[in-house]
């Protein structure tokens, strides 16, 4: 269930990430790389409140939960990077496989370090 939770707190991260994007780039007219940012941002606090409310119900320790959040984050993007230049540049495939490489790998390394270490 938790990984079901999991689930739903990153696609409301998402829309989140992509809804803030356009408001700042298109209606704020902030450049295309801070906009993503900015939105990064946004979204990384929205999928950490949901996550320690409702899918790890975490009390105290938020300061250093936080922090251990964004590593998890960016370990997310990192590993998402990799992906996607593996299945570009090393397999040659569409794009599009790298992202549904992503997809499929990504959010159970995501999972099991805010499990086992984030929210423990």
């Amino acid at each position: 269930m938790k990984f079901f939770k999991f689930g739903v707190v990153g696609i409301i991260a998402t829309i989140t990430h992509v809804a803030c994007f356009a408001v700042a780039h298109s209606a704020l007219f902030v450049p295309p790389v801070p906009a993503n940012g900015i939105a990064f941002l946004v979204a990384f606090l929205v999928g950490f409140a949901a996550n320690s409310a409702w899918t790890f119900k975490a009390r105290g320790q938020m300061g250093r939960r936080l922090v251990q959040y964004l590593g998890v984050a960016l370990c997310g993007l990192a590993l998402n990077s990799a992906l996607m230049y593996f299945a570009v540049y090393v397999a040659q495939w569409s794009p599009y496989a790298g992202i549904a490489l992503s997809i499929a790998i990504t959010p159970a390394l995501t999972y099991t370090l805010s499990r086992r270490w984030v929210f423990a």
